[in-house]
């Protein structure tokens, strides 16, 4: 054996017994397995000292353990408000005359500080849609109007979901006043143009 061989093979173990009797002969190769051997001792000594924190057990668990308890819940959370936010706009587009107290359903439809200002628009959605969609028959701007309806009523809905998962979000409450008013708009433009 020649010590291009031998030390590629010291790192073995244990030694394969043709490099262990190379080595009792070749000063180069004891001296190359000397360091090597005295390398090991350095990194043991390294490991001995390194202390792993307590958390990393529970991390290396919850690894193991694949998904965990915290998306489990989200999930549940979203099914729940995307359950809510269907069933608020099934009543809103089964719904044919606005209710007694308006401000008050509405407020307590939507969480938040975003309540009030639903409701708002709400009942002024509701005054004016009836006289549009009449109107609609004989009128080409209020018809178009009337198309454009199911569109915002689903962008409506949709912020609607946004605003039930995160009430205290600025974007999502920025989001349903944006499509309310849009709604608002489209029906205020038909209601103008005689």
């Amino acid at each position: 054996m020649n010590c291009a061989d031998c030390r590629d093979a010291l790192e073995q173990t244990p030694l394969p017994q043709d490099v262990a009797a190379h080595v009792r002969e070749c000063a180069g190769c004891v001296h190359e397995l000397s360091l090597l051997q005295r390398e090991d001792e350095v990194y043991a000594a390294y490991a001995a000292r390194i202390e792993v924190p307590e958390m990393w057990g529970a991390v290396e668990r919850r690894l193991r353990r694949g998904v965990s308890p915290w998306r489990k819940r989200v999930r549940w959370i979203s099914l729940a408000a995307a359950s809510l936010a269907l069933i608020a706009l099934a009543v809103i587009t089964t719904s044919t005359r606005p209710p007694r107290n308006p401000v008050a359903v509405a407020v307590r439809a939507v969480p938040g500080p975003a309540g009030e200002a639903v409701a708002r628009y709400r009942i002024a959605i509701a005054r004016i849609e009836g006289g549009i969609r009449q109107r609609a028959k004989d009128d080409p701007r209020a018809a178009a109007a009337v198309a454009a309806l199911p569109e915002l009523t689903v962008a409506i809905g949709a912020a609607e979901t946004g605003v039930a998962a995160a009430p205290a979000d600025p974007i999502a409450v920025t989001r349903l006043v944006a499509a309310y008013d849009a709604k608002l708009e489209v029906l205020r433009g038909a209601a103008h143009v005689q």
